[in-house]
């Protein structure tokens, strides 16, 4: 399952990974999980860390994810950041890590960046944002978000950077791509 990759480290690479179409969306204080979707057992599982480790306060969402989302012909992963309204990254960041008794946090709303089918489901990144939308609009709107398009675009640092300023300057944390 891919990480999330950090554009200046992915930049160092031989071969950086920056084909293809990218919904360019606004960073929030959130964060970072990745949903899976695996077709062979049409499941849905717990958010994942970017470690890819199973969040225990994300577990009850399971059956929630289960329960509302359709069952896919395909394998994916939602990108998103699980965010608390009106509470800063450092409190956020120690509820999403309890792991002793009741972890659950059921307040979270999850702020939708894309989804990426890794076996080479061949779409642009217009159709993903609209699988995006009708997987959001399937769940309780209290816990799905759909953030909107800065641009759909490839890869073009000064575009990028232009996008990044942009969000920076306005106080904003930055762009997911």
């Amino acid at each position: 399952m891919q990480k999330v990759l950090h554009l200046k480290d992915a930049l160092k690479l031989k071969n950086p990974k920056l084909d293809g179409e990218f919904i360019i969306t606004e960073k929030v204080e959130g964060w970072y999980v990745r949903i899976p979707y695996r077709a062979s057992t049409s499941t849905w599982s717990t958010p994942l860390s970017s470690a890819g480790r199973t969040i225990p306060a994300f577990a009850w969402m399971v059956v929630q994810l289960n329960t509302y989302l359709p069952k896919l012909k395909e394998d994916c992963f939602i990108i998103a950041e699980a965010y608390l309204e009106d509470t800063s990254f450092e409190i956020t960041n120690g509820i999403f890590n309890r792991s002793v008794g009741d972890c659950s946090c059921y307040n979270v709303v999850f702020k939708l960046h894309d989804i990426i089918y890794p076996n080479g489901l061949n779409t642009t990144a217009l159709v993903r944002y609209i699988n995006l939308e009708i997987l959001a609009n399937e769940v309780n709107k209290h816990w799905f978000e759909l953030l909107p398009i800065i641009s759909i675009e490839k890869y073009d640092s000064d575009n990028w950077q232009r996008h990044f300023e942009v969000i920076a300057n306005r106080g904003g944390e930055g762009i997911v791509a």
